[in-house]
């Protein structure tokens, strides 16, 4: 993969894996004791009150400076107020790290899967803590420990927000595959799933486009579908929902993503 900057021309070779939002941090590993879940009243009262006192509002502030972000049919996520639930998104900005629990999921506590690089950084490792991450790792303890995480919020009433493609493409203007996997959590706790498909808007004021985010219809978990099953209805709604609305409000390309042979 490489990238024309120039010409504003990305190369691509693997949809699946190739990554153009990497920020040169080491992604360390975690270490055997780590705890996802917010333990101890002392730290869920602070983490509340960083949460909704500080960060909230100055990730409002940066969305809105950055990309200028709109939310589109966030109404329907009412009829979720007192259910936990899993939101997927489409991953074309730096900014998706919070944009669901800034612009789309609030006032609901959401937490967010990611990679782990930010917890390098001394300073940084609590406040994204804080923020609601839950790192990634492939091992089976670490999952493990990480799918118990996950239950463990949703029965709260919380919500999870996931980005199935697991890599940043930038301002990529349509749809990319993604696989399955990430389609597993909400069949463990049976949990309903939402949507929402970023597309880039065009605007008089900048050449770079602007966000706008277009938000599902809530997918319940199917009793009369094995688990299988389950993860493949989701995975799929998922899909055809970023592919109907990137159909209807077509982004606008201000990077051009080439596939190499």
């Amino acid at each position: 993969m490489r990238y024309d900057k120039k010409n504003r021309i990305v190369y691509y070779k693997d949809e699946f894996n190739d990554d153009f939002g990497e920020i040169g941090l080491e992604r360390p590993k975690l270490k055997e004791d780590y705890v996802f879940e917010r333990k101890g009243a002392v730290k869920r009262f602070f983490a509340t009150i960083f949460y909704y006192g500080l960060a909230l509002p100055i990730l409002w502030l940066v969305g809105k400076c950055a990309v200028s972000v709109k939310v589109k049919n966030r109404k329907v996520l009412k009829e979720l107020k007192h259910k936990g639930y899993i939101i997927y998104g489409n991953h074309t900005h730096w900014v998706d790290a919070w944009t669901a629990q800034v612009f789309v999921t609030r006032p609901k506590r959401t937490n967010i899967l990611g990679y782990s690089d930010a917890l390098s950084i001394p300073v940084a490792k609590g406040l994204v803590k804080g923020i609601g991450l839950l790192p990634v790792e492939n091992n089976r303890e670490s999952l493990t420990k990480l799918t118990n995480a996950i239950t463990h919020y949703i029965n709260k009433k919380e919500c999870i927000s996931i980005f199935p493609e697991a890599h940043v493409w930038p301002y990529f203007n349509g749809i990319r595959q993604f696989k399955v996997g990430s389609f597993f959590y909400p069949t463990v706790s049976k949990c309903p799933i939402v949507a929402m498909c970023t597309i880039w808007r065009k605007v008089w004021y900048s050449k770079k486009p602007k966000m706008t985010i277009y938000v599902s219809q809530p997918k319940y978990y199917d009793e009369s579908l094995d688990q299988k099953a389950n993860i493949d209805a989701y995975h799929d709604y998922v899909y055809e929902f970023f592919v109907k609305t990137h159909l209807e409000h077509p982004s606008v390309e201000y990077i051009k993503y080439i596939k190499e042979e």
